[in-house]
C-alpha cells in the first residue's frame, strides 16, 4: 500500500490518508467475507487517525465515525470485546461523532479509567 510507505516517511502528512485507505480496505475485505483481515484493517485505521481526530475532532469526526463503526461491527462478528485502550481515549472528541456512536463509546468505556 503506497500510503503505508509514505506514512512511514512522513506520518504527519500521510497518516490520515493511510487511515482512509485502510478503512476502504476493511470495507472491501468485509464484503468478501474476510472478516479477520477486515477487523485488522479497521483497527489500524482507527489507530492511524486517532491523533488527528483528538486534535481536530470536528474535521475528522465523520471519518472516525466510519472507521469506528467498521471496527465495532467486525469485532462483534467474532463476539470480541473492542479494545478499550484503542477506543476509549477517543471519548475526548466524542462530541464530533454521531450521537449513537458517542453513546455506545460512553457505555463501552464506562469505568475504563478506573480500571487502568
Amino acid at each position: 500500500m503506497l500510503y503505508r510507505e509514505l506514512a512511514a516517511e512522513n506520518s504527519k502528512i500521510y497518516n490520515a490518508e493511510l487511515a482512509v485507505g485502510l478503512e476502504t480496505q476493511g470495507r472491501i475485505l468485509s464484503a468478501i467475507g474476510r472478516h479477520e483481515e477486515a477487523l485488522a484493517a479497521f483497527r489500524e485505521a482507527v489507530q492511524s487517525l486517532a491523533p488527528y481526530f483528538l486534535r481536530y475532532p470536528q474535521a475528522y469526526g465523520e471519518w472516525m465515525y466510519e472507521m469506528l463503526k467498521g471496527y465495532l461491527e467486525e469485532a462483534s462478528k467474532f463476539a470480541r470485546e473492542p479494545e478499550r485502550e484503542l477506543v476509549c481515549p477517543l471519548l475526548a472528541g466524542a462530541e464530533a461523532l454521531r450521537p449513537e456512536l458517542s453513546t455506545l463509546l460512553s457505555e463501552l468505556c464506562q469505568g475504563w479509567k478506573n480500571e487502568r
